[in-house]
């Protein structure tokens, strides 16, 4: 009976994803609520540093309207005269500006009204800014406008002026600038206490995050991990219990004949592919000897090399020829329409005559030792095209003769696009030569992977064949 799904992964999945979504968006909340706060603290530097330049502007201008009034007073040049009383009028306008800028606020020149402390000293003793800036004002303005030729030094509105640029009216200045740059000092201090506010929130939001979001996280995909893992493995042991099941064991017993085969995968991740041998004696008494290379790996590799095994073990009790063999083997693969297609060489022994024929479809050339030649014979491989024709080739193996079969991953080895080819064959083996054939086989694959930097691109499978 089939159950219904499990769906505790995908609800899980859901309920991480959902509160990982809900955390990011308090994080963007808070930290636009930051960029805000940050905001807030550079205006309000910004309108203080506007207020305690327009406040020590009007000190220096009530120092500077003293000693315009004192120079006009002793001044004894007309023309001098004239142009000092120009610059005090100016002086007493921008005085005057100045103090209903910062006695009124303007909006538009980023001057906000004043607070409540502020405006106590522009309107109530001790300080009571607004009416000695007015009275200092009123007086330099007469000052000013006086018609007399020279002043005199001993005016009454000459001593006031000096007297209150010197003691009262800038004390009543400097405290409303002092008052300003309190105020400014408490407004960022407030700021600052939010931002450490909102940091520690942040940290708190990150670690719930950290245990909420992805402690469970790194548990799920650790437990995904686990999960996939096993599947692969389970993949691989079924991949490798049937290319166990699909190689030959031992070797076949023909009193003229040793043999020794190596299989070497391209990766541990590779592991299974679609390297094949088989061999079995037929009805006419010849053993037949096929070496096959199915395209890819896995499971699919392994389950189609079954195919092209079984296929060619019943097409070759057909006592046929071993072409004849090959081509009913492509013919019914390729009318199966099988994806993979498959390299094969296809050998029948004749021990009355020590006479191997050959077929092959789409694997490297034999090689003859001590010969040192290449058994030049191929063809299409399986599958490929059902109108593949092949051709059979005879040798006749001699005491001491070694003929190599194998799989297009050893020719094939390369590093940065150098094919370790035929030639690395022929060397690797006359350097070996005198050794066990076992022996000669591992260094052939050693030399290999060697050549390859360790990093076979495809699997090899390499069979020996030696008349005694």
């Amino acid at each position: 009976m089939i159950g219904p799904p499990d769906r505790s992964n995908t609800v899980s999945t859901i309920s991480i994803t959902r509160n990982y979504v809900l955390a990011l968006a308090i994080l963007a909340i808070l930290s636009i609520f930051a960029f805000f706060l940050l905001l807030l603290i550079i205006n309000t530097q910004e309108t203080t540093a506007g207020k305690v330049n327009i406040s020590g502007r009007q000190r220096m201008l009530s120092q500077r309207i003293a000693v315009l009034s004192l120079r006009l007073s002793i001044s004894d040049k007309k023309d001098e005269r004239i142009r000092l009383r120009r610059e005090l009028k100016k002086a007493i306008r921008e005085m005057g500006s100045a103090h209903r800028l910062l006695s009124e606020g303007d909006q538009e020149a980023g001057i906000p009204p004043s607070s409540e402390n502020v405006r106590r000293l522009f309107e109530k003793p001790p300080a009571d800014v607004n009416q000695k800036v007015t009275l200092f004002l009123a007086k330099a303005s007469k000052l000013a406008d006086a018609k007399t030729g020279r002043l005199d030094a001993d005016s009454p509105e000459l001593r006031f002026i000096i007297a209150a640029a010197s003691d009262a009216l800038l004390v009543s200045l400097d405290r409303v600038v002092g008052e300003y740059q309190s105020e400014s000092e408490a407004a960022i201090a407030g700021l600052q206490v939010l931002v450490g506010v909102l940091l520690v929130i942040i940290l708190l939001v990150l670690a719930a995050e950290a245990f909420l979001i992805f402690k469970p996280m790194v548990a799920k995909i650790g437990e995904q991990t686990a999960q996939l893992e096993e599947s692969y493995r389970r993949s691989r042991d079924i991949s490798e219990t049937l290319q166990q099941a699909l190689m030959s064991k031992g070797k076949p017993q023909i009193a003229t004949l040793d043999f020794a085969s190596i299989y070497k995968s391209a990766t541990t991740e590779a592991m299974v592919g679609g390297d094949f041998f088989d061999f079995f004696q037929t009805a006419d008494g010849h053993w037949t000897i096929i070496l096959g290379d199915v395209a890819g790996h896995g499971i699919d590799a392994a389950a189609e090399t079954a195919r092209v095994k079984f296929l060619a073990r019943d097409r070759a009790s057909s006592g046929k020829t071993p072409t004849e063999i090959v081509s009913e083997v492509n013919i019914s693969l390729f009318e199966q329409d099988v994806e993979r297609f498959t390299a094969i060489t296809y050998m029948s022994y004749d021990e009355s005559r020590s006479v191997l024929t050959i077929v092959a479809g789409g694997n490297p050339y034999p090689y003859l030792s001590p010969a040192d030649k290449f058994v030049e014979v191929s063809g299409t491989p399986v599958s490929f095209t059902a109108e593949a024709e092949y051709e059979a080739v005879e040798v006749e193996l001699k005491p001491g003769d070694t003929l190599f079969v194998y799989t297009d991953g050893l020719v094939e080895a390369r590093l940065r696009g150098v094919l370790f080819g035929y030639e690395g064959l022929q060397k690797s083996v006359i350097a070996n030569a005198d050794r066990p054939l076992e022996e000669i086989l591992e260094r052939l694959v050693d030399a290999a992977q060697n050549f390859a930097g360790g990093n076979l691109a495809d699997d090899i499978l390499i069979l020996a064949i030696r008349r005694k």
